[in-house]
């Protein structure tokens, strides 16, 4: 056993250390380091972890010590964890490896082994069993132990022989031992003193003897007499008691037979009322439901056939008025068609007339106009001559007037160009607006075609619409008949599983009802988790559920598993759950009692094969519940098969006659039953299982019924919403024809304003070409100041015409015109006022077309049978449909009556049922007021028989039965006279201690009982003596036994420590300490004093152990205050070694043990630890931390520690490694040497002189090199040196 690994987590330098990568090894470790890096802390860290020495019991304050106080967050917790090997078992674990873990924080100290929290008396029990002895604290030795022992004195020596001896645990035992002899000394010494006043009162006692015995006889007769007086009242009240229990026997089996009466009357009452009646009163208002739909169903289906009809016949009718307006409208149109013709030929005939009349006119207008000019040009002619006075003048002014008249010329014949462009544009814009016209009367013609197509499947989609309506409608009736249907097996379901749950215990209950989400959650097929024991079997027959009940019990309820594997995950997923507790059954683990076949016959059956069938997978199970049980004829046979057989025998009535001796019997209600509960059960499932699937299929079909319905609803929408689009768009294409046709005739009118326009011009302009001709030709001509002949006969013509035209022509030509335009204006307006009221007939008569959806006139006739044909096709429809609604109406109300009848049929057995459950209940209440009666009169009897009882008891003790039998035949009044003469005979001796005679055997027996208990306590004052004599011995005889193998052990490693010196331990006794008073030398060996007829020594005569060694083959032996300091270390090293080889530990541990050793005595040791390490029959681990070089160099592993910002680190280094750094150390021990002295020659001269004395010092007395010590001390640091070197 050694360490292998240590992790340290904020233990003091050490931030966070984890596993060394090789760990320890199981020989010698060194561990090297300077000063103050933290190699004390390491070795603490394992007494801290093991609970060892100051870390066993830890304050608050000085857990917090312990943590770590580096740079960054201060720690708040810390722990050290130790893994041991355990290859040789010496620990109590089962395991190859330990691990122990400490953890300590503010407020808490906690121990772990193998990763659980235990206690720390567990770890320190778990230790000593391994060899760490808490009496020798030397397996780990932490610098000033060494020390510690150098300067103990021969009685601290003594004190710690005695520690690893053990002697401690001997002290303990004592002291105990002494205390409870003392408490045994005082109970001894109460006991003399109660026996001592106890002896007082027996004699007072005596003397009043005579007048008790006296006493004592009367009172024995009166007793006598009491008892018999006694025993007549209480034989009295038994007789009454026994004629009273006769009657209450009758009284209660007739209570019984009206108690069970009354429980069949409730279940009947409770059956009617759970069942029957909440059933027909569903039924009832369900039909009463499926009746108000009829009715409403039936009520829709006759108001749609009104309305169908009534929609038939408007339609017939507006069909007619159609048909008739149609007719008059063709009537109507004819007449004003000819009206038309006839205004169109009179139009025509006046328009020639017309025209010949307007052309004279403009003509006789013209040349109205051309005489009226070439007489004012005459005249302005004339004129000129006066305001001319030259021909120049006016030939320049006419050039003037020339020039203007070709201006507005040129103008008009632009203006007239343009007339006739824009008239070409007007013509081009008129054949656009006409072609445009024919195309929107074709889409117009086009669009309504398709309204009408729409409008036909728009309406039968209408139709199938209603038609998935209704059957929708059925639809959700059906579903609202199946949700009753399952809300009645649900509430059966519900109460069978009350029922259930009622002959089931709670816990057991909660489990159950777990156990499927289990199975589920779990995923357990059905070959592994087979269900409870009563869903495993079925009766063979009704007759038997009561026995198998009776045999079962609770065990009906237990759960049937392949393996203990599946009950163990189910266990633990019920705790997990905290759901309730179940009881399984592992198939694997089962081990049915085999059944004896001797017990069968005639009248006994197995009630396994008898009773039950069920599957061969669970027989196991089965034989396990019911093997070796068995079904008798009667109770008589079933106790006899019992008694004979040691088996379990039932009767069909439920009669139990148990294997152990107990018989099981009485009355069984059935009602009550868990086989019937789980039956009924089942059969409420299955029905509700069953309703659950109709009302998915009703569901289904209501699902297909809405999505039918949803489509043709859509199609509908949606062939509604293209309806009104066309429509739209056929009312917009209207609007756009109504304006491209108030478009053509603005062109017609614009076309014939401008076409007059150009005349009138056109005549303007041949008016001023005429008076530019004349201008042009007066140019050049004289200037006279009167007209020529020639021009004044012309102005004479001019004139007489002017006035013929003005006066005659004109006014004629006028009147002609506007009589021939007058008439024109009317043919034109009767012409459109006939085409207005043709348009206006023809546009109803279209609009009427287009609401039937068709524009083809004549198709009309046809449009309309086919719409009269489809209205009577729905009429019939609807007919069909109320007559299926009025039968449905019918049925439904038949079904109602019946349902009516049910229901008052159940209320009215339910009122019987009631009476008759009243008339029960007041005969019970009267039977149970008689019952009462007797009960009182029982009790008043139990009361006196009782009170005699008790008063026969106050008697105390009895006289002899041959004085008792002389009362035996008195009478209660005779008894009676003699009991008062008795009394008053017992009236003298009223003085009497009545109490004396009881007093005197009370003290007696308790003086018998002290002086019981005295030898007692003598006893076992005398077994503590022993035991305390047996302690001491025991502790003499282990302080002996150490004594000598530390001794043995001393000699053995001083003389390998100092090859050529020896030594020995001296035990001082009180014989030397005489010896030395008288003046007498002792031997080197002190003798020991031995007990008195014991061959151990006395260990009361101890005084100390002392110390003799020598350094040399010859020389004198030196005590410990002899010594220097190197050699004290060196004895108490050995010392040290020889307690630990006395009591061997697994591992040790050393802090800087050779610090006061020169080089050759730290070889030596190093010597002994290599081959304690290296033993091959006990070899030890040893964990050293060192600053020289020898401990280094017989190490198996080296450390090294540093420390840096606050925090330590361990890490592995080559011997190699661990050497040079020694070195270092020491080098630089030398350096601050060199640096601190004064004198540099002087301190090598001590060195020298101190190399010269270290050869010659064993030669020397102890006493001369004390005064050196100093001086030692730097010769061994030179010596250290030249080994490093």
């Amino acid at each position: 056993m050694h360490i292998l690994h240590i992790t340290l987590h904020n233990f003091r330098s050490f931030r966070q250390q984890g596993e060394l990568p090789q760990g320890f090894s199981p020989g010698t470790n060194t561990i090297v380091g300077r000063n103050g890096s933290g190699k004390s802390n390491w070795l603490q860290a394992v007494q801290f972890c093991l609970g060892l020495g100051p870390f066993a019991l830890l304050r608050q304050e000085e857990r917090q010590a312990l943590l770590h106080e580096g740079s960054g967050r201060a720690a708040v917790h810390a722990f050290v964890e130790v893994v041991l090997d355990n290859s040789q078992h010496r620990l109590a674990v089962p395991a190859a490896t330990v691990t122990i873990r400490r953890t300590i924080g503010w407020k808490k100290d906690e121990f772990f082994l193998q990763r659980q929290r235990c206690t720390k008396q567990e770890i320190t029990s778990l230790l000593e069993g391994a060899g760490f002895s808490k009496q020798n604290p030397y397996y780990i030795v932490q610098q000033g132990k060494v020390q510690a022992l150098c300067t103990m004195s021969d009685l601290e020596r003594l004190r710690l022989l005695q520690q690893v001896a053990g002697t401690v645990l001997y002290d303990e035992k004592k002291r105990d031992s002494v205390s409870h002899m003392n408490d045994n000394q005082g109970r001894l010494d109460k006991v003399h003193s109660l026996l001592q006043e106890m002896q007082d009162k027996l004699s007072e006692l005596e003397s009043e003897k005579e007048e008790l015995q006296a006493y004592q006889r009367f009172d024995r007769q009166r007793r006598a007499l009491s008892y018999a007086l006694y025993e007549k009242e209480c034989q009295k009240a038994r007789r009454l008691l026994s004629q009273i229990e006769e009657e209450r026997q009758t009284q209660l089996e007739t209570l019984r037979q009206l108690d069970d009466n009354g429980r069949s009357m409730h279940n009947q009452i409770r059956n009617v009322e759970s069942s029957i009646l909440p059933v027909a009163h569903a039924t009832y208002k369900r039909w009463t439901q499926q009746v108000q739909r009829a009715r409403k169903q039936a009520a829709a289906s006759k108001t749609a056939l009104q309305t169908r009809q009534e929609k038939l016949r408007s339609t017939q009718e507006q069909l007619k008025q159609q048909q008739e307006e149609r007719e008059a409208s063709k009537a109507q149109a004819v007449l004003l068609q000819e009206k038309l013709q006839q205004v169109t030929r009179d139009l025509e005939e006046v328009q020639p007339e017309l025209n010949v009349a307007k052309q004279a006119l403009t003509a006789l207008q013209q040349e109205r106009t051309q005489i009226e000019d070439q007489v004012q040009g005459l005249y302005a002619k004339q004129g000129r001559a006066q305001q001319f006075e030259t021909v120049a003048q006016r030939d320049a002014f006419l050039q003037v007037q020339i020039r203007s008249l070709q201006q507005q010329i040129a103008s008009k014949l632009d203006g007239l160009a343009q007339q006739r462009q824009t008239l070409q544009q007007i013509a081009a814009n008129k054949e656009k607006e006409t072609e445009k016209t024919e195309n929107l009367r074709a889409q117009i013609a086009q669009k309504s075609k398709h309204l009408a197509e729409l409008a036909k499947s728009l309406e039968i989609n209408k139709e199938q619409k209603m038609k998935l309506q209704n059957s929708r409608m059925k639809a959700w009736d059906q579903v609202e008949n199946k949700n009753g249907e399952l809300r009645q097996a649900q509430e059966a379901w519900h109460a069978a599983q009350t029922l259930s749950r009622q002959s089931t215990p709670r816990a057991t209950a909660m489990g159950l009802q777990a156990l499927p989400a289990l199975v589920q959650e779990l995923q357990l097929s059905n070959q592994e988790y087979f269900g409870t024991v009563l869903e495993n079997f079925t009766l063979q027959k009704e007759k038997y559920q009561t026995c198998v009940e009776m045999a079962a019990q609770n065990a009906l309820f237990h759960v049937i598993v392949d393996s203990d594997e599946t009950a163990s995950k189910l266990v633990q997923a019920l705790e997990r759950k905290k759901s309730g507790r179940v009881t399984f059954l592992p198939l694997n683990q089962l081990r049915p009692e085999q059944s004896d076949n001797r017990v069968a016959n005639d009248n006994v059956r197995p009630l396994l094969s008898t009773c039950l069938e069920y599957e061969p997978a669970v027989e196991v199970a089965m034989q396990h519940v019911f093997g070796n049980k068995w079904l008798a004829r009667t109770t008589d046979i079933a106790a006899d098969v019992c008694r004979q057989y040691h088996v379990d025998v039932l009767t069909l009535e439920g009669d139990l006659c148990s294997r152990k001796g107990a018989m099981t019997g009485g009355y069984v209600d059935a009602q009550k039953s868990r086989i019937a509960a789980h039956k009924q059960s089942k059969i409420a499932q299955a029905g509700l299982q069953t309703a659950q699937e109709e009302l998915e299929q009703a569901k289904g079909a209501v699902q297909s019924a809405q999505e039918e319905w949803q489509a043709c609803h859509q199609t509908v929408e949606r062939q509604t919403a293209q309806q009104k689009q066309l429509q739209h768009q056929r009312e917009q294409l209207q609007t756009q024809l109504e304006a491209s046709e108030t478009n053509h005739e603005s062109l017609e009118r614009r076309s014939r304003q401008l076409s007059d326009v150009a005349k009138q011009e056109d005549e303007t302009l041949k008016t001023e070409q005429a008076e530019l001709v004349r201008l042009e030709s007066e140019v050049g001509t004289a200037l006279h100041t009167n007209l020529s002949e020639d021009d004044e006969n012309l102005l004479r013509i001019s004139k007489e015409r002017l006035s013929t035209i003005s006066n005659k022509e004109l006014p004629r030509a006028q009147e002609a015109a506007g009589q021939l335009g007058l008439k024109e204006q009317k043919c034109r307006l009767s012409q459109k006022q006939i085409s207005e009221q043709l348009e206006q007939l023809n546009g109803t008569a279209s609009r009427k077309r287009l609401g039937n959806e068709d524009d083809d006139e004549e198709d009309d006739e046809q449009v309309d049978e086919e719409a009269i044909l489809e209205l009577q096709q729905a009429v019939d429809e609807a007919a069909t449909q109320q007559a299926q609604a009025e039968a449905e109406l019918k049925t439904a109300q038949s079904s109602l009556n019946q349902a009516k009848q049910k229901w008052t049929a159940a209320k009215q057995e339910l009122e019987k049922l009631k009476q008759q459950d009243e008339s029960i209940s007041k005969a019970l209440e009267e039977a149970r007021e008689k019952a009462e009666r007797l009960l009182n009169k029982r009790s008043m009897c139990f009361s006196n028989r009782e009170t005699y009882m008790r008063k026969i008891q106050e008697l105390g003790s009895l006289p002899p039965p041959s004085e008792l039998e002389k009362y035996a035949d008195k009478t209660i009044s005779e008894l009676m006279k003699l009991l008062e003469s008795v009394n008053k005979k017992l009236k003298k001796y009223s003085h009497v201690n009545k109490k004396a005679f009881d007093q005197y055997v009370n003290f007696s027996e308790q003086r018998e009982a002290l002086l019981k208990r005295k030898e007692e306590l003598d006893l076992g004052a005398a077994k503590v003596k022993e035991l305390i004599e047996s302690l001491d011995r025991q502790k003499d005889e282990a302080i002996s036994r150490t004594f000598r193998g530390v001794s043995s052990h001393f000699r053995d490693v001083f003389k390998v420590l100092v090859p050529n010196g020896a030594g020995e331990l001296i035990m001082r006794t009180a014989i030397d300490e005489e010896e030395a008073s008288t003046g007498e030398e002792g031997s080197t060996q002190a003798s020991s004093p031995q007990k008195p007829g014991s061959k151990v020594p006395d260990i009361s005569s101890f005084r100390g152990i002392g110390i003799k060694v020598r350094f040399s083959a010859i020389g004198e032996n030196y005590m410990m205050s002899q010594l220097s300091g190197g050699q004290k270390a060196l004895v108490a090293l050995a010392l040290i070694f020889a307690i630990q080889r006395c009591d061997p530990a697994p591992f040790y541990m050393f802090d800087e043990l050779d610090q006061a050793l020169d080089s050759t005595y730290r070889a030596a040791v190093a010597n002994v630890i290599q081959r304690q390490a290296n033993d091959k029959e006990n070899p030890t681990q040893f964990i050293v931390t060192t600053f020289r070089p020898e401990l280094v160099a017989v190490s198996n592993r080296c450390f090294g520690v540093s420390h840096q910002n606050k925090v330590s680190s361990i890490h592995p280094l080559s011997k190699k490694d661990a050497l040079r750094f020694v070195a270092d150390l020491m080098k630089d021990e030398e350096a601050v040497g060199a640096v601190t002295a004064t004198d540099a020659s002087k301190t090598t001269n001590q060195s020298s002189v101190s190399s010269r004395k270290r050869k010659v010092k064993e030669a020397l007395p102890p006493a001369e090199s004390e005064e050196d010590e100093g001086e030692n001390l730097e010769a061994d640091d030179v010596a250290d040196e030249s080994a490093v070197q």
